[in-house]
């Protein structure tokens, strides 16, 4: 690689390829619902509505420390 291309940046090339970045198609975003199949909640964190990560992150702490399942 040529130091002129170490030294660029990502917005440097694509101001100097607009007219190509311009035709690209946009990219679709998945849904941001939650992974609960039966959940219609959007997402808040690692996939999950803030309901379901923090029944996630209660159950995960019980079993790290020992407890039961509840």
């Amino acid at each position: 690689m040529s130091k002129a291309a170490e030294d660029q940046t990502v917005g440097d090339w694509v101001q100097q390829h607009l007219d190509e970045v311009c035709g690209w198609p946009a990219l679709s975003t998945p849904e941001r619902k939650c992974l609960v199949e039966a959940c219609d909640r959007d997402v808040f964190s690692a996939g999950l509505c803030a309901t379901h990560r923090l029944r996630a992150r209660s159950r995960m702490l019980r079993e790290r420390d020992g407890g039961g399942s509840k």
